[in-house]
């Protein structure tokens, strides 16, 4: 799963391709804040994400910045014990819902579709 940058034409008779990705690295997610992300990547590396896994770290910063400030504390444990305490958080790449020991239940996917050798986005999918 996951490597948006993946270049479909490479390989000779893929044809009709659809993938699932954390994000959309062609600037057209219909999440702003990933937009925003992907810009601020470029900004950084001058080039585009290699996949949509580079949005995992700014859920993961955004998630900790706010267990942080529920808990009152950056100790670890008290960070961690409030993340437990989280069903659903408004990450980055957008809802996650959580069970009580951190375990993602829910998040928000994307569908991409290979169109003429680019990975173009299609649809939200939720598991």
């Amino acid at each position: 799963m996951d490597s948006a940058a993946f270049r479909p034409l490479d390989v000779s008779g893929i044809g009709d391709f659809r993938m699932l990705s954390f994000a959309s690295t062609a600037n057209d997610d219909p999440y702003s804040e990933v937009r925003d992300a992907s810009v601020n990547f470029v900004s950084i590396d001058g080039v585009p994400p290699p996949s949509g896994r580079f949005v995992l770290g700014a859920d993961l910063a955004k998630l900790w910045i706010y267990a942080v400030n529920e808990a009152g504390t950056s100790n670890s444990l008290a960070v961690a014990d409030q993340i437990k305490l989280i069903e659903t958080f408004d990450a980055v790449s957008g809802p996650i819902s959580f069970g009580g020991t951190q375990a993602v239940l829910r998040r928000v996917l994307r569908v991409l579709e290979q169109i003429d050798g680019e990975m173009v986005y299609q649809r939200i999918w939720e598991y």
